[in-house]
């Protein structure tokens, strides 16, 4: 086999798994997994069900596959919550990333909400994004804490500020999700605005940061 026949071989597997996947990801999002069967995820993708077969060898190794990559991002998130820096510029850079990631693949931002939600009723593989997630959110709610003491952010609990930042992007996720399909134009939002949810009045009286220069005080 020729060089170039090889990598067009390897273009349209690439092609084709891509498209089972985005199709078994709207299918688990509406019925969820259990409910979930190939021939769903072969409908949706406009395929046949033995082709989904040549692919994936069953809908569990198809669910492993969009967990891991959820994991992938979530552990992103984690080491941008780990970095040193003053506690307002890393949860901007968190909410950036969190943000990209959303305008990107809103449906993934859908499934890992479900995932936390219901991850005893899912197999083995969502305890991944599970734990991963919660990991994630308690190193943004230490850096939370740190502005806490800082008087950046409200007083409160910081892990609750964080399920509030969270549910706010998986709130945008579902609205873009929705309108992509309707072939409408998503709102988009950003992550200084975001921040805006949590910050203390004191925070938004000072000077801004250059990440941050659009905001306005309160």
């Amino acid at each position: 086999m020729s060089p170039r026949k090889a990598e067009e071989n390897t273009r349209i597997r690439d092609e084709r798994r891509e498209q089972i996947l985005s199709a078994a990801l709207e299918v688990f999002i509406q019925k969820g997994y259990s409910a979930t069967k190939i021939a769903d995820i072969a409908a949706t993708a406009g395929i046949s069900h033995g082709l989904v077969y040549h692919y994936f060898r069953s809908k569990e190794e198809i669910y492993a596959e969009l967990t891991s990559r959820l994991v992938k991002s979530t552990e992103a998130t984690a080491r941008i919550a780990h970095e040193s820096g003053d506690p307002r510029s890393t949860l901007l850079r968190v909410l950036e990333l969190m943000l990209q990631g959303m305008e990107k693949e809103p449906a993934y931002y859908i499934l890992a909400a479900q995932i936390m939600l219901m991850a005893e009723a899912l197999p083995s593989q969502a305890n991944d994004i599970f734990r991963s997630g919660m990991e994630s959110a308690r190193a943004v709610a230490a850096v939370i804490a740190e502005g806490q003491k800082a008087g950046c952010f409200r007083e409160g609990d910081p892990l609750q500020h964080f399920v509030l930042l969270y549910s706010a992007i998986t709130g945008l996720a579902i609205t873009r999700n929705t309108s992509l399909k309707m072939g409408g134009e998503p709102v988009t939002v950003d992550a200084a605005t975001l921040l805006r949810l949590i910050e203390s009045h004191r925070s938004t009286e000072e000077p801004t940061t250059a990440r941050s220069l659009e905001q306005t005080p309160e």
